[in-house]
């Protein structure tokens, strides 16, 4: 999980039914699913690195601590990670020598948001809502493949190539496991029950731990830091609004007075 970079992004997020004012102590569930694109922010550039689809699955709670002022929370299942693809070549008098890997790192997580959110009705039916909060995150699979081919052409001889495939666990002992970052996000409330966003995950921790960073004799590059980063939209649907009045209830109606 590497790429350190800007807090950017937005998630749309209903928090109940949207055609009613959400007041104190409403509290609303759901499911999420959606998908994006993930990449590692490196601090220092090594290789050109490609993003590879975020996805993302899980259930969604979220209460009302004052009216329309909402604390969201809630469990995912996420794949973040990387691509890469390199190619080198080594000519002598002996021949020449051609290198090309193809690398895709997957990282699985368990990731728990505590978002702050707040809901500006538009009409009667939809609400903007801005979400801002960190995450915590924990690594629960995940593996590397590398693909390498290896062209060889000596002089006077014949080519030969040579294809390997290897596939490592993606969170060893000198990766880390634990995730945490910020969550930047708006979100927007569709009819009574639905809400469609888009966000941006900012990772703060290393995926590399300290004691195995190491000087990169290739890159000159020491202690390089590599880091999450994701952006997403999702869809989430409530099953339950225990959301107080609707703006219709609130106002006073007058009894009918009969004549004769």
């Amino acid at each position: 999980m590497k790429r350190s970079l800007f807090l950017v992004g937005f998630l749309f997020c209903v928090m109940g039914v949207f055609s009613q004012n959400a007041s104190k102590g409403a509290f609303s569930w759901g499911i999420t699913a959606g998908a994006g694109m993930a990449d590692m922010r490196f601090e220092k550039k090594l290789v050109d690195k490609d993003p590879i689809a975020n996805i993302q699955a899980g259930v969604v709670v979220d209460y009302a601590i004052v009216d329309n002022f909402f604390l969201e929370s809630g469990l995912t299942f996420q794949r973040k990670g990387y691509h890469v693809e390199s190619e080198s070549d080594f000519n002598s008098a002996l021949g020449s020598v051609s290198t090309s890997i193809d690398q895709t790192v997957n990282l699985f997580y368990l990731q728990l948001p505590v978002l702050l959110n707040y809901r500006f009705n538009i009409g009667q039916t939809v609400g903007l809502i801005p979400q801002v909060g960190p995450y915590f995150a924990v690594g629960v699979g995940g593996k590397t493949k590398i693909e390498t081919e290896v062209e060889n052409e000596p002089i006077n001889g014949y080519e030969t190539v040579t294809y390997d495939v290897k596939k490592e666990d993606s969170f060893n002992d000198q990766r880390s496991r634990f995730d945490l970052g910020l969550r930047f996000a708006l979100g927007v409330g569709i009819a009574s029950n639905m809400k469609v966003s888009v966000g941006y995950d900012l990772g703060l921790v290393d995926w590399i731990k300290k004691e195995y960073k190491a000087f990169d004799k290739v890159y000159q590059v020491e202690n390089n830091k590599s880091k999450n980063g994701s952006l997403f939209a999702t869809f989430t649907y409530y099953f339950n609004q225990n959301k107080g009045k609707t703006i219709n209830e609130s106002a006073t109606i007058a009894p009918e007075i009969v004549t004769e």
